[in-house]
């Protein structure tokens, strides 16, 4: 069984990514380093809920908030680490300035499972209301949609 510290490692590569003055290009590698090929990001609780499936799903997805909010800025409040599995529970608060407009300003807390040293797993509970506000209800679906079609080739 993976020690604390070596569960969040992956946590810290995505945390990278969202740093403020990160160098985007790198992304890529940072998804790859970080996530399964096969990772799940789902937010049940979200109208419709939401489901991605896959790293470029997955990584398409975290560089369309970065690329909506590029001086995005999280803190990670607290971790529950669960027993007996390779998970934990976080409660983060992240947000900045909207391009076109407005300030996106969110909490989170995420269900995250590690396998192989890599996330495979995070389940999301945010504001769905708040990202709504900030991004367009519609807007924000349609770009979860494309991010999924575009990562099984459909587009």
């Amino acid at each position: 069984m993976p020690t604390h510290e070596e569960l969040l490692v992956p946590l810290g590569k995505i945390g990278e990514a969202f740093s403020p003055g990160s160098d985007k290009s790198k992304n890529i590698s940072i998804w790859e380093e970080a996530l399964t090929e096969d990772v799940v990001w789902e937010a049940p609780f979200a109208e419709p809920p939401i489901y991605i499936k896959g790293r470029r799903a997955v990584g398409m997805f975290f560089d369309w908030l970065l690329e909506n909010v590029p001086n995005f800025e999280m803190a990670l409040e607290n971790v529950y680490f669960t027993e007996g599995e390779a998970s934990y529970v976080i409660q983060v608060s992240g947000g900045g300035p909207v391009l076109g407009g407005g300030v996106y300003n969110q909490q989170y807390f995420s269900l995250i499972r590690i396998h192989d040293g890599k996330i495979s797993y995070f389940r999301e509970h945010f504001k769905v209301a708040e990202t709504y506000r900030a991004f367009g209800r519609d807007r924000f679906h349609d770009s979860i949609a494309e991010m999924q079609r575009v990562a099984d080739g459909d587009a």
